[in-house]
């Protein structure tokens, strides 16, 4: 029985159910969700399969069609209209206790006559309490049918039979792997029934199936295998009634199957895979070393564009100076220009020069993040580029600033006339 199999859940252990090793399973479980391996049960999920919760009768002589239960009836009915009371009372009761050899489905109008006429004889005995609790039987099959007028009622047999009323209390019992459910002949939909505190008629298929069966609070009936429930996202829901009748009171339990792991929300209804993601591999370098390296780039990026920014800065003034010397044919100014301009390349160049040497230290902590670390999927590091601008060229002067510079200062452009040289009287050295 399920019960049994499951009772050390009862104690605060979470069911761990598994189609192989039973330990193998209780360490994923808890590698995967963090559950102390104390605080688990696992259990085989062969332990499902069968009768929970109640018990199940089959029949142990030849299956019977609903006809031979009809002639069955018919010849109570004419023991009682004989007056052979014994005999017919005896001819009802094996009518009766054949339905659970039934291979078709059970008639719920035959039913109620069994039941109604069991009570008429039982009422002639001056048995009123075995009349009522028969006749309790017919009206569950019928509750809105009145008294057979076809029988004359003795004394109060009428106001008794008013009163058999079948009682309110129900349980449920959960059929996992029927086609088709049926209870005393009326037809089930879904997979959960319910039953009444009496024995009443279960019928199945594929294979068609009688019993007679019993439940005390939730029970379940396993009628297939379980793990292929896991798979076949339309049976979740057949697998949470289960283990709800299986486990009551449970909120979750795990399940470990073909190299797979589930979560079987009980309480909230669903069922979820659980997928382990295993830690990314680390190579014996410090991923912090990786870290260094591209901080440290970056830095001398940085400040080489700031050197660089300042020298091109400088040297753009200097050009325009440059030029507005020219203009004004000043060559004391116009060397001064060209030589701060000068000195702005020689800075710009060490802009350059620190800003590739770190441009270079954070491509190497780059690469290794990005092939030696495994980064991640969806993780992206970019070298920063080097931002050290790039001066322009030194205007040269579009006129002679001097004679006495002309080995110095550059030619004078075609197409001036001699005119526009600057002589010796004008202040030239």
């Amino acid at each position: 029985m399920l019960i049994t199999a499951l009772a050390l859940t009862a104690h605060g252990a979470t069911l761990v159910l598994h189609d192989g090793d039973a330990d193998a399973a209780a360490r994923d479980i808890s590698e995967l969700v963090g559950i102390p391996l104390p605080d688990l049960e696992p259990r085989g999920f062969d332990t499902l399969k069968g009768m929970s919760g109640g018990s199940l009768d089959h029949c142990e002589a030849d299956a019977l069609e609903m006809d031979d239960l009809r002639s069955r009836l018919a010849t109570a009915t004419s023991e009682y209209d004989a007056g052979n009371f014994e005999e017919g009372r005896s001819a009802v009761d094996k009518a009766l206790s054949a339905t659970v050899c039934l291979r078709e489905w059970l008639d719920p109008s035959w039913a109620w006559q069994a039941h109604f006429l069991r009570g008429v004889l039982a009422w002639g005995d001056g048995d009123k309490a075995a009349a009522k609790t028969s006749w309790t039987h017919a009206r569950r099959f019928d509750p809105t049918r009145s008294w057979d007028a076809d029988f004359a009622p003795i004394g109060q047999a009428m106001e008794v039979f008013a009163t058999a009323i079948p009682e309110g209390v129900t349980t449920k019992l959960t059929v996992v792997g029927a086609t088709e459910i049926r209870v005393d002949g009326r037809e089930s939909h879904g997979i959960t029934v319910t039953l009444g505190s009496e024995r009443q008629l279960l019928q199945w298929t594929d294979p068609f199936t009688t019993a007679t069966v019993s439940a005390d609070g939730a029970a379940s009936l396993v009628l297939e295998p379980v793990t292929p429930l896991l798979d076949d996202l339309s049976r979740h829901q057949d697998l949470v009634a289960l283990l709800a009748a299986a486990l009551p009171g449970e909120r979750a339990a795990y399940a470990v199957v073909g190299g797979k792991t589930w979560r079987i929300a009980i309480e909230d209804g669903y069922v979820e895979e659980l997928v382990y993601a295993p830690a990314p591999v680390v190579t014996s370098r410090p991923v912090r070393w990786s870290h260094v390296s591209v901080a440290t780039g970056s830095i001398g990026v940085v400040v080489g564009a700031i050197v660089g920014g300042l020298a091109y800065s400088t040297g753009v003034g200097a050009s325009k100076d440059g030029r507005t010397a020219s203009r004004k044919r000043d060559p004391i100014a116009w060397d001064a220009a060209r030589e701060d301009y000068e000195n702005a390349r020689g800075q710009l160049s060490v802009g350059w020069w620190i800003g590739g040497i770190g441009g270079g230290i954070a491509a190497v902590g780059v690469t290794d993040l990005l092939v030696t670390q495994k980064v991640p999927a969806g993780i992206t590091y970019t070298a920063p580029a080097s931002t050290v601008p790039t001066l322009p060229a030194f205007q040269a002067p579009t006129t002679s600033l001097s004679p006495d510079t002309a080995s110095s200062a550059p030619a004078r452009s075609p197409g001036r006339t001699p005119e526009s040289t600057v002589n010796s009287d004008d202040g030239a050295s």
